[in-house]
């Protein structure tokens, strides 16, 4: 995958923003700046990341989608959004018709006064949750859309509600993605609201996945070490952070299962340290993937 940051600036002012917008960097988004970057990406490349700031602002977005569609025809187009542009359908049928493109909504919140408050934008969730069912209506022209949903001091209280609303009004998505927060940004700023540690998160999604009947949709967990996690959701886990950006604290050298893990954000050690991650002895019967981004697919018996 190659990811393209496509414009500098956002709609929304969350407070735990791991990528906040940087205002004085405006050439590299100029239409021919972005064109150089896709010309440097090979032909047969799968998949193409556009992100933020917030990718469907940028004034010449369809221009861009209309290049990348010349170039690399057959890859598939990912876009990380808050979805609120979406909210105007012509818009988001727009974007659709380039084909072959999938959404990636932050979905901060369950209602408007718990996702208005972490964008600190009144008025966004509605927005938002527009958004999200115009790309939805558009699944029969091939796109796809997932939600996700960033756990962290503010909101990782209402996991099991955001579930709720996305299973009872978000029909036809694709995943619901629980994210733990990125300390750096925004977040590590905000530290005192928006900080999360994996202790405080555990109980939470342990009990929620404890009460889960089969959901109608895929459900992932992006940015958490295997050791913080019940071995039973081990499946759910997914690795998504830049090499760069990983850790392994001295005492993963000797974990059990360390060449299935994701390792810990460096900022998060920064902040917490590392008394929460702890080796494992012995691995459980693991039946695993080639995708080094979802390596554990199922997990057979018990560890130590």
């Amino acid at each position: 995958m190659k990811c393209i940051p496509v414009w500098n600036r956002c709609n929304n002012k969350c407070l735990m923003c791991s990528n906040p917008p940087d205002y004085a960097l405006t050439g590299r988004y100029s239409f021919s700046a972005l064109r150089a970057r896709v010309d440097r990406i090979a032909a047969a490349e799968r998949e193409i990341y556009l992100t933020g700031g917030e990718p469907s602002l940028y004034p010449e977005l369809f221009r861009l989608l209309g290049y990348l569609r010349k170039t690399h025809p057959r890859a598939r187009i990912l876009m990380d959004t808050n979805g609120r542009r979406f909210a105007y359908r012509g818009f988001a049928a727009g974007c659709a018709a380039f084909g072959n493109i999938e959404f990636q909504v932050s979905l901060c919140g369950h209602n408007a006064a718990a996702h208005d408050a972490v964008t600190l934008v009144p008025g966004s969730f509605r927005q938002t949750l527009a958004g999200l069912r115009n790309l939805l209506a558009l699944k029969p022209a091939g796109a796809e859309t997932e939600a996700r949903f960033v756990l962290s001091g503010l909101s990782a209280g209402n996991l099991a509600r955001v579930y709720a609303l996305a299973r009872e009004k978000l029909k036809g998505l694709k995943a619901l993605v629980f994210i733990f927060l990125e300390l750096e940004g925004h977040a590590g700023v905000n530290l005192k609201t928006a900080g999360l540690t994996y202790t405080a998160a555990r109980p939470l999604v342990e009990k929620f996945f404890a009460g889960l009947k089969k959901p109608p949709f895929e459900l992932k967990l992006y940015h958490f070490p295997l050791c913080v996690l019940p071995p039973e959701l081990w499946k759910y886990a997914w690795r998504t952070l830049p090499k760069k950006e990983v850790a392994f604290p001295p005492g993963c050298a000797r974990c059990a299962v360390r060449r299935y893990c994701l390792g810990v954000h460096r900022d998060y050690l920064k902040y917490f340290g590392a008394a929460e991650f702890k080796a494992l002895r012995a691995a459980p019967r693991l039946e695993t993937s080639s995708n080094f981004c979802h390596p554990i697919t199922e997990v057979n018996g018990a560890g130590a």
